[in-house]
């Protein structure tokens, strides 16, 4: 028998979609488009939607409850799920508890994360485990980052001056982990 003949004896995978906007930051696909997209996703890898886990509304860098994210970790305990679909791995979590936990119900009943936007993660392999951590804590740091910037802006109002370390009193603005140096005022360019 030949691998063709094989896989087509094999029962399809069960597909979980998951969706999540939070309230502040997201103008990109509602909840809605993501399960829609999830949705046909499934249709082309021929597999089977077995459940439906949306969180809109809720931020995934915050440690709240997300009363579907808990339900998804929760069913693939039960090994209900083979394999979670996302947009991308930042709408499922962008706070390591979260991430921990999701990862090792993945690693401990074999299922597999496919990014309908890019590709499936196995999070049992190092490269795998690898890419989803390092997509957590960058969409951490973003969120972080945008986080910080609105509490500037709203500190200082329009006509303030930035209330960043360094920023007054004589001192550069420049940190070695600034992403960008302070621009030179008008008057010494």
């Amino acid at each position: 028998m030949d691998g063709a003949s094989q896989q087509s004896t094999q029962p399809p995978l069960r597909a979980a979609l998951y969706a999540r906007l939070s309230e502040t930051y997201d103008a990109a696909e509602s909840v809605p488009t993501q399960l829609a997209n999830a949705e046909r996703h499934a249709d082309r890898r021929g597999w089977r939607v077995v459940a439906r886990f949306k969180d809109d509304g809720y931020s995934a860098f915050k440690e709240i409850r997300r009363d579907d994210f808990v339900n998804l970790i929760e069913a693939i305990e039960r090994d209900e799920i083979d394999v979670v679909i996302i947009r991308d791995v930042d709408r499922l979590t962008r706070n390591l508890p979260d991430w921990s936990r999701s990862e090792k119900a993945a690693i401990e009943h074999r299922v597999i994360l496919s990014v309908y936007a890019g590709g499936d993660l196995d999070l049992s392999t190092p490269e795998g485990a690898y890419y989803g951590g390092m997509e957590t804590l960058r969409a951490k740091r973003e969120t972080a980052v945008r986080s910080a910037s609105g509490s500037a802006r709203r500190t200082t109002g329009s006509r303030g001056r930035a209330s960043r370390p360094g920023a007054g009193a004589g001192g550069s603005g420049t940190h070695a982990c600034s992403p960008t140096p302070r621009r030179p005022s008008s008057a010494s360019a």
